[in-house]
């Protein structure tokens, strides 16, 4: 629990950032990424990209590993 508040795992100041949450309004879950663009730099409340996955659990691995990957994000993330 130590260094959370580290630059490593700040979702404002990285440049790439990938979350998974749970879809409160139907089952599955969502996948959060930061958006790419300035004028969502500028709108902290606007700068996420939100995507619902719906599907099985085959499905939506293969969906965050193919967003995720070969896009510079953490690379100790993709065994997890």
């Amino acid at each position: 629990l130590m260094n959370k508040n580290s630059f490593k795992y700040s979702g404002l100041a990285n440049n790439n950032t990938v979350g998974v949450e749970i879809n409160s309004e139907a089952k599955g879950c969502v996948l959060v990424t930061k958006k790419k663009s300035a004028a969502a730099r500028r709108r902290p409340a606007k700068s996420q990209n939100r995507v619902a996955l719906r599907k099985d659990f085959r499905r939506v691995a293969k969906t965050i590993q193919a967003e995720t990957q070969g896009k510079f994000y953490r690379r100790d993330l993709t065994s997890a």
